[in-house]
C-alpha cells in the first residue's frame, strides 16, 4: 500500500466526525475498544522497522531473514543502530 497525503487528511476528517456520533460511541463497552486499539497496535508493528531491529537482537542469526538487505550488515552494526 502506498501512502499519500489524502491518506493523512482522510484519516482527519473521519477523527473530526466521530465526535458527532460521541453520543453513540459511549454505548460501546471500553472493553472492546480496548480490544480493538490493542488488535491496531500489534498489527501495526509487523511493518515498524524500529520493531524488526529489536526482534534480531533476541533471534539466532541463523533464523534471519536471507533476502533482506539487513543481511549483508553485520549483528554488530545492526546493534549500533538500534542503541544509537
Amino acid at each position: 500500500m502506498r501512502e499519500t497525503r489524502i491518506t493523512g487528511i482522510m484519516s482527519h476528517v473521519f477523527i473530526g466526525l466521530s465526535l458527532l456520533f460521541i453520543d453513540q460511541l459511549q454505548l460501546i463497552p471500553r472493553p472492546v475498544l480496548d480490544g480493538l486499539f490493542l488488535y491496531l497496535a500489534v498489527t501495526a508493528l509487523h511493518c515498524n522497522q524500529l520493531f524488526e531491529r529489536i526482534m534480531l537482537l533476541v533471534t539466532e542469526q541463523v533464523r534471519h531473514c536471507l533476502p533482506s538487505p539487513r543481511m549483508m550488515m553485520s549483528t554488530n552494526n545492526v546493534n549500533k543502530m538500534v542503541f544509537n
